[in-house]
C-alpha cells in the first residue's frame, strides 16, 4: 500500500497530560506505511460531523425543493452546495486561490445546522416552501 494518500486516524483523551486510549501495538503497526517518510503529527480537539439525523433530514429538504422545481435531488443538492457551501483555498507559495464546494460529508454538526438553516430560509423566502425545522427534527 502506498503511503501518498495513506492516513492514519486514532481518537484518544488527554488525561492529566497524557493522552490515552491510542492503542500502541496498532499505531506501530501503521507506521510500517511511513517507512522513510517524513510525516506529520497534527493533535486537535475532536470534530464531530454531521450526524445521521442532519443528513436524513437534508435529504427530505433536497426532496421537497425537487419536487417543486422539477429537479432530481442530486441536482438540488449541487444547486444548493453551490450557493451555500462555497469556500477556496491559497496555495502558500504562489498566492493561488483555488475555490470549490465543500462536501456536507465534511461538515461538522454546527456547520451541518448553519447549512440547514440557509436552504431552510431560501426554501421559504425565495420559493415559498416551509421545510420542516432543523432545530425542531434535531
Amino acid at each position: 500500500m502506498s503511503s501518498v494518500n495513506y492516513e492514519i486516524y486514532f481518537t484518544g483523551k488527554v488525561i492529566g497530560g497524557e493522552l490515552q486510549g491510542i492503542p500502541g501495538e496498532k499505531f506501530r503497526h501503521e507506521l510500517k506505511y511511513f517507512e522513510g517518510k517524513s510525516v506529520e503529527l497534527v493533535i486537535r480537539k475532536k470534530r464531530k460531523y454531521r450526524s445521521v439525523q442532519q443528513n436524513k433530514l437534508m435529504w427530505v429538504y433536497y426532496t421537497m425543493i425537487a419536487n417543486e422545481l422539477g429537479n432530481t435531488k442530486d441536482e438540488v443538492h449541487s444547486i444548493l452546495g453551490s450557493m451555500f457551501l462555497k469556500s477556496e483555498s491559497v496555495n502558500p507559495k504562489t498566492g493561488a486561490i483555488y475555490k470549490y464546494i465543500k462536501s456536507t460529508t465534511d461538515l461538522t454538526t454546527s456547520e451541518m445546522m448553519d447549512y440547514m438553516m440557509s436552504i431552510h430560509k431560501f426554501a421559504a423566502e425565495e420559493l415559498g416552501i416551509i421545510l420542516p425545522s432543523p432545530d425542531d427534527r434535531m
